[in-house]
């Protein structure tokens, strides 16, 4: 979670601050029209962090450690 903070992909609300109000005061600004260009910012800024071929390049892993190649 951190690292999708600081990239400005996402917000943090720790569990001791979490309550309705509190998740309406970080969710209210996002949702609304004014909310657009952040959620577009955050957005892009959620897929660069993002790596859509993990779970293959994960099994290709997997497969050459099994066939003994790793």
């Amino acid at each position: 979670a951190r690292a999708m903070v600081e990239a400005g992909a996402a917000i943090v609300v720790s569990d001791a601050d979490l309550d309705a109000d509190e998740l309406e005061s970080q969710l209210a600004p996002l949702l609304g029209p004014s909310g657009a260009a952040r959620r577009e910012t955050m957005s892009k800024a959620a897929r660069a962090l993002g790596r859509p071929d993990a779970a293959d390049e994960i099994a290709s892993i997997v497969m050459e450690v099994a066939d003994g190649r790793r």
